[in-house]
């Protein structure tokens, strides 16, 4: 399903939410169009973002059927929880119910969502250790596989959705962020660049993201470059907020001036 991350494809069922949202099963991918399947696919969705693993059933039905409680929302659950297994067809167990909590079962089931938060873990113990930068160019790509966009970007914003889409957000621009200032840290300002340019166009009020795509193009003599990147954050500052960018963020600009008087 996944060709950048083949990770996937040991998987018989695989999930992605981030960009789009498609389903395979046995590489055959699901066709999820349809009024019958509405509600099967929606507790599918709540789950995931509501964390794949170990949700309480409680608050699936709490997203999906506020209005309902009690008994019939128990009932309600059981009768939409087969049909989202029936789904499935012969991998229906990938769907578990147990002490009251609902998960996708790992073993069987792959998600971009819990693979982006296994290399977002994974890059924040690599990070602290020394010599690592092959290791940190595989996670930063493994990510920008993964990050296709925003989380189940054609749904509607209910709190349970909009919730796990700012989440997942902030972790690929804050691995963006980290991956840029371990770079600057040993001088590979190109690769700096490249990181922060992912960062700003996933987030664009990141400050200081702008501020070290600035910093690192200075010092890669990329004058013009850098100059495009304040005028971007700036145009984006007036535009949001009617203000200039910070004063540290325009004292990287008055260098270029400063150095370049006639």
């Amino acid at each position: 399903m996944n060709h950048n991350f083949p990770e996937s494809e040991a998987y018989p069922v695989q999930i992605c939410t981030l960009g789009r949202f498609k389903i395979a099963i046995d590489n055959n991918f699901v066709n999820i169009i349809g009024n019958s399947q509405d509600k099967p696919i929606a507790m599918l969705k709540a789950i995931i973002a509501l964390g794949v693993k170990d949700v309480a059933i409680s608050k699936v039905s709490d997203a999906l059927w506020p209005d309902i409680d009690g008994d019939k929302a128990t009932s309600v659950f059981r009768v939409t929880v087969h049909r989202l297994r029936k789904l499935f067809g012969r991998r229906r167990g990938v769907i578990v119910t147990h002490n009251s909590h609902a998960c996708l079962n790992s073993d069987d089931c792959w998600t971009d969502v819990l693979a982006l938060q296994d290399v977002a873990n994974e890059f924040d113990r690599m990070i602290a250790l020394p010599d690592v930068e092959q290791k940190i160019d595989v996670l930063c790509n493994k990510a920008f596989s993964l990050y296709n966009g925003d989380f189940l970007p054609g749904d509607q914003d209910h709190v349970w959705i909009a919730y796990q889409r700012e989440h997942l957000k902030d972790m690929f621009v804050n691995l963006c962020c980290n991956a840029g200032t371990y770079y600057r840290g040993i001088n590979k300002w190109d690769k700096a660049i490249d990181v922060y340019k992912k960062a700003i166009e996933t987030d664009n009020l990141r400050e200081t993201c702008y501020r070290g795509m600035i910093d690192c193009c200075l010092k890669a003599n990329l004058n013009g470059e850098a100059l495009c990147a304040y005028n971007k954050c700036k145009h984006v500052f007036n535009t949001m907020f009617d203000i200039d960018p910070s004063e540290e963020t325009r004292s990287l600009i008055r260098t270029i001036k400063k150095n370049h008087k006639p």
